[in-house]
């Protein structure tokens, strides 16, 4: 049989919590409801040397490397998008929330958490230190829940949100799988 070994309780589905906060800080807002499908992107630019003729591969080396966190808000909370879009001025009272932009060529950083339970009750944790989102939004209004894309794109940045210094190589983005 061609069946290769596995572990059961490291299979996962399902959505997320994600938690914002300003960049170097430990990101405890949680922005609310999120449609399923979050998508987090590891991404790499290579350089390829190749030697001989016919030229073959003989090193690569890496030359860009990004990572992105997309996922969709369902919930109308104008603070939390503007934290996550980093522009924009807010302001709440009890009886509404405003967010207004335009000409504002800084976009202010956040920090990105992102929490998946398992099935299993293990635990995925996903720490962008530093982030800027990157995505327009289209807010469709229709008879299918409201969406409010955001897309998070890590920044190099040097220290953790405790103020500690990173080694290096591992400024953008740490993962976390805490074992049920």
């Amino acid at each position: 049989m061609n069946v290769p070994s596995y572990t059961t309780e490291r299979f996962s589905f399902g959505p997320g919590i994600l938690y914002l906060g300003p960049a170097g800080t430990t990101p405890t807002i949680d922005v609310g409801a999120v449609a399923s499908g979050a998508t987090l992107t590891l991404g790499k630019t290579v350089l390829e040397v190749r030697q001989g003729s016919p030229a073959i591969l003989v090193k690569q080396f890496i030359q860009q490397e990004d990572v992105t966190l997309a996922v969709s808000g369902l919930e109308w909370n104008l603070i939390n998008l503007a934290l996550a879009m980093g522009v924009g001025t807010t302001s709440s009272s009890a009886t509404e929330e405003t967010l207004a932009l335009g000409g504002d060529v800084t976009i202010k950083n956040c920090a990105v958490k992102f929490v998946h339970q398992t099935p299993a009750g293990g635990t995925v944790n996903i720490y962008i230190w530093s982030a800027s989102d990157t995505a327009e939004k289209t807010i469709t209004f229709g008879d299918d829940p409201h969406n409010f894309p955001l897309e998070l794109r890590g920044l190099h940045t040097t220290t953790d949100w405790a103020g500690n210094t990173l080694p290096a190589g591992q400024n953008l983005v740490k993962l976390v799988y805490e074992k049920p």
